[in-house]
């Protein structure tokens, strides 16, 4: 037979020990069988199950043609044995050059556990799986086993888009370290879930094309986490599994979506900003909730990604208070533009619209009528007019008192004036009572409201006559 160079494998065993040399005589050689050969796409490793005899005395060789490089899988499916048993992989039939050293070339699991064993294949060639008991001189009863093997072809695997597959680790500084390309065609999100036997968590890494990590979080089993990417190549790295192997897919996304009232999870990761689309399905102010206090920064964007606000830094809000308000249109398309702040850690948000009139009073033959005891709410949308009024018709001489609130962002200031004159007022605060230092003429007056339209003001403004 042609001499196959040795490689090195990892140990994937429950206990330790030597393999130790197979008796060739007492040997029996199975019927051929080719591993399952994947390149891309998925890998069901229970497709082939195939039950082998273990001898109580010796061992069943099976020949294993390997039609590239990479690493063969081994499943056990089911064992029907009385003690640990040993399935390495060998240059000969008769077991005296091991794929690997002595002590590497091989793994062993326990009678009661599922196990999965990957062993290095160098080059392409025939092999031969040697499958015995741990220890020859343990019993005199022979059993059986139910394995599933497979060929995987490339320890860097080009991902297939939305179909699960198997990653066999690489061989380096950290023996379970396993790397799968990905190609991403347009910016967008990337989102990456896991699986293997256990159902536990595992370090999943975003690397660059040089394969340096750009961030890593754990991720649980079968659950989808996005990370934000500009169209290239990536490599998803995982740290793997003691005995399982590691199965992973990958979907993109252009945008992620929001609709009023459900909560929705946004992956913030150091520097990168993701923008979440949404529709407004009525007028008014929408309220901005970040239900996990971490800071962030938020912008609005309208369809076309141009900007409706500053840039808003939120800092550690409370898990239930609002944290930004913008005015936004029935029908309209937007944007929220996020950027994390400190720490890298999932952002879930909601947002609700509380309903008014957009605003259409932009000159005094348009101003809005107040009524005493009667509340008038309008949205100034960003980009709007400058200016807005609103009518007050004093019937006699007497203070004028009411009620002013604003919520939104950016900058405005507002007087009562009469024809072209400013009129003397009081005011608390931006948000409060309203009031006339004298007594006011009976006479028409006007309430302005003046929006710093640079700023990309925009809001939600409520006044009461009292």
């Amino acid at each position: 037979m042609k001499k196959i160079g040795s490689v090195l494998f990892m140990v994937f065993a429950l206990s330790c020990g030597l393999f130790l040399h197979m008796d060739s005589a007492k040997a029996s050689v199975q019927p051929a069988i080719t591993p399952l050969e994947v390149v891309t796409g998925s890998e069901n490793v229970m497709a082939k199950k195939i039950s082998y005899p273990v001898p109580a005395h010796g061992s069943t060789v099976v020949p294993v043609k390997a039609t590239k490089p990479g690493a063969l899988f081994v499943r056990i499916n089911e064992s029907k044995v009385v003690s640990d048993i040993k399935i390495g992989l060998y240059r000969d039939a008769d077991g005296k050059y091991p794929a690997g050293s002595s002590s590497d070339c091989s793994f062993t699991a326990d009678p009661n556990e599922v196990v999965v064993g990957d062993i290095p294949v160098s080059t392409a060639g025939t092999y031969y799986l040697h499958i015995a008991y741990r220890y020859d001189y343990t019993t005199n009863e022979a059993g059986t086993v139910n394995i599933s093997p497979y060929l995987v072809s490339s320890a860097d695997r080009t991902l297939a888009y939305n179909a699960w597959s198997a990653v066999p680790p690489k061989y380096t500084f950290n023996p379970r370290q396993t790397y799968a390309r990905v190609n991403i065609t347009y910016n967008g999100y990337i989102g990456v879930a896991q699986q293997n036997a256990k159902g536990s968590s595992v370090p999943v890494a975003l690397c660059n094309s040089a394969k340096g990590v750009i961030v890593s979080k754990s991720i649980p089993a079968n659950k989808i986490h996005y990370y934000p990417v500009k169209k290239g190549t990536y490599y998803i790295r995982t740290e793997g599994i003691y005995d399982n192997i590691v199965t992973l897919k990958y979907v993109s996304t252009g945008v992620f979506s929001a609709s009023r009232d459900n909560v929705t999870t946004v992956p913030l990761l150091g520097t990168a900003t993701f923008d979440v689309k949404f529709k407004a399905d009525k007028t008014g102010l929408l309220t901005l909730f970040e239900r996990t206090g971490a800071s962030w920064d938020v912008t609005l964007l309208n369809a076309k990604k141009n900007p409706l606000s500053p840039s808003i830094w939120q800092w550690l809000g409370s898990k239930t208070n609002a944290t930004s308000s913008f005015a936004v249109k029935k029908g309209s398309t937007y944007y929220f533009r996020l950027k994390a702040g400190i720490g890298d850690d999932d952002r879930v948000l909601s947002y609700s619209i509380s309903g008014a009139s957009a605003s259409k009073n932009t000159s005094k033959k348009k101003a809005i009528t107040l009524k005493k005891g009667k509340s008038k709410s309008i949205v100034i949308l960003a980009g709007d007019k400058k200016t807005h009024y609103f009518k007050i018709k004093m019937t006699k001489k007497k203070k004028l008192n009411m009620s002013f609130t604003a919520t939104g962002h950016g900058d405005f200031t507002y007087d009562l004036i009469k024809g072209s004159k400013r009129v003397a007022i009081r005011r608390s605060s931006t948000n409060g009572p309203v009031k006339s230092v004298s007594k006011l003429k009976k006479g028409t007056y006007y309430f302005r409201i003046k929006l710093n339209t640079k700023s990309k003001s925009s809001g939600r403004f409520t006044l009461k006559l009292k």
